[in-house]
């Protein structure tokens, strides 16, 4: 099963950080949930890369049938809960409330970015971008803009969040590379990009692991209205 479908073991495996985060800071699962469920749409910009950028076996044939399957409803749901939940874990940070935000004002703003997200997705792809660059412009360019209009608190937390995203999306990679040897080598295709390796892992891998962690410590708080505290100056959640 795993050696048929590596994406669907992927998957499986982006989960562990997300569980081991969830179980450590139960304080946490809230928000690793709102990110996964906000993460969903992107799942349908995966047509933008098959079979260009990689092209693994997908459960029912679904990514030849219909440009994307349930592995990338899963992926997306697992990066967007791990690039939220990670960095607080690990740095024993706490989101806190900025100041009361009611959830139509929350929802407001994660439409506004994700359609903003969305129509620059689509641009690049009409106009011949590779879709993994313009992938990582979009998760760099949105929460940057952010900072400087109005968040510029979250810039270091930031930075660590993408940190601590590229080590557990670096760590998860290696796993799958581990369990199916060749996985990347077969299924990726850099030629007509850097074809740039570290190890087994494209290099665009690994920029996309920490723009995802870099990406969700501003998107986030800015929706919510949150920002990171030390987690013993906050009550954790029982």
């Amino acid at each position: 099963m795993a050696q048929n479908y590596p994406f669907l073991l992927l998957c499986v495996l982006m989960f562990i950080p997300v569980f081991a985060a969830g179980i450590f800071r139960n304080d946490l699962i809230v928000h690793m949930v709102r990110m996964a469920l906000i993460s969903l749409p992107f799942a349908f910009t995966e047509f933008m890369f098959y079979p260009d950028y990689w092209d693994p076996p997908f459960l029912f044939d679904a990514a030849e049938r219909f440009g994307f399957g349930l592995e990338d409803f899963l992926f997306v749901a697992a990066l967007g809960a791990m690039s939220i939940g990670l960095y607080p874990a690990l740095l024993n940070k706490q989101l806190q409330m900025v100041k009361p935000q009611t959830t139509t004002q929350s929802v407001r703003r994660i439409c506004i970015v994700i359609g903003i997200a969305m129509l620059m997705a689509v641009a690049g792809w009409i106009a011949g971008v590779p879709a993994i660059y313009t992938g990582l412009i979009v998760m760099i360019s949105i929460p940057v803009v952010l900072l400087y209009a109005s968040r510029s608190d979250l810039w270091l937390h930031a930075l660590k969040s993408g940190g601590t995203s590229l080590a557990a999306y670096i760590g998860v990679c290696l796993a799958l590379e581990f369990i199916l040897p060749g996985t990347f080598a077969r299924y990726w295709h850099t030629d007509k990009l850097l074809n740039v390796f570290a190890g087994p892992l494209p290099v665009e891998e690994l920029l996309y692991g920490f723009s995802a962690g870099f990406a969700a410590a501003v998107i986030y708080p800015f929706a919510f209205g949150l920002k990171f505290m030390h987690h013993s100056t906050c009550p954790q959640k029982r």
